[in-house]
């Protein structure tokens, strides 16, 4: 098990990739065949899947169509393999305005440091209005 100092970096590292775009270095925070959600009826995100056991089938085409700034962690807690992240974010898509909102992130890390799941609440309405 990841120390917490040493979980919290890693989670702020890969949301550093995610700010960037940088698929290849988001792809190595993850172990084979993690489990990536985000909560919420599929019907609010167009085309985009909310789910997959292989996390980057889901996270590629959201790193393609959401561009991230203005990254802030708000609140973090670590419990043993857990770690629970609430973040500000500015989030832009094509042809909209960008908009700040917020994203509760629930990791669950392998003892190797890799990044076994993640479950994500994010503002549905605004993922429709956005993909829409």
């Amino acid at each position: 098990m990841l120390h917490r100092d040493d979980a919290v970096a890693l989670i702020r590292n890969l949301y550093e990739a995610r700010v960037r775009g940088d698929k290849a270095a988001v792809a190595a925070y993850w172990a084979d065949n993690a489990h990536f959600e985000i909560a919420g009826h599929q019907s609010r995100a167009g085309d985009l899947s909310l789910k997959a056991w292989n996390a980057m089938d889901a996270i590629e085409p959201l790193i393609d169509r959401f561009t991230f700034s203005d990254l802030e962690a708000l609140e973090t807690v670590v419990e043993g393999g857990k770690v629970m992240v609430v973040w500000r974010v500015t989030v832009t898509t094509e042809g909209k305005p960008p908009v700040s909102t917020r994203l509760c992130d629930l990791f669950t890390l392998g003892d190797d440091g890799k990044i076994t799941s993640l479950i994500q609440f994010v503002d549905t309405a605004l993922m429709r209005d956005l993909v829409g």
